[in-house]
């Protein structure tokens, strides 16, 4: 009678550590996908680092430009630090980066540089409005020093 007990809670205990094991594997490759996913994201961001600042000094554009290194080979730089582990606690997320694709990547000059020209255009117009309104507020100033 004793001998069936212990044989009956080994098998339950059994079952109890796999379901245990089971759900902490699944808790792992949960915040493995979540981690991945944010560090796939950061990296992206980290790329819009790299912007034309002549075009955004210029005319207020946000643009990247497509020569130099391949944006997919920035991403995959800024990546492998995060994907390779060293956070300490989410040494076991280690992970690899096997392929990178940018599927739809939009250039400036695609239909015609239209969208562009448009915003160059639209950004034109406010900085000569503000100027003008800048020059006409001056003048409006000194007739008002003058008429006290």
């Amino acid at each position: 009678m004793r001998a069936s007990i212990t044989v009956m809670m080994s098998l339950v205990s059994l079952i109890i550590l796999a379901m245990t094991g089971t759900c902490i594997e699944t808790a792992r490759y949960s915040v493995c996908a979540g981690s991945g996913t944010e560090s796939l994201r950061s990296a992206a961001d980290a790329l819009f680092t790299e912007y034309s600042r002549p075009l955004y000094d210029h005319y207020g554009l946000f643009f990247l430009e497509s020569v130099g290194t391949p944006h997919e080979e920035v991403i995959s730089r800024y990546l492998g630090d995060d994907l390779e582990g060293g956070a300490g606690f989410l040494d076991f997320l280690k992970g690899e980066l096997k392929s990178l694709d940018i599927r739809k990547k939009t250039l400036a000059g695609d239909d015609g540089a239209e969208p562009l020209m448009k915003e160059i255009v639209q950004y034109m117009e406010r900085y000569v409005v503000s100027e003008a309104l800048g020059g006409f507020m001056k003048k409006l100033g000194s007739f008002s020093d003058h008429e006290a």
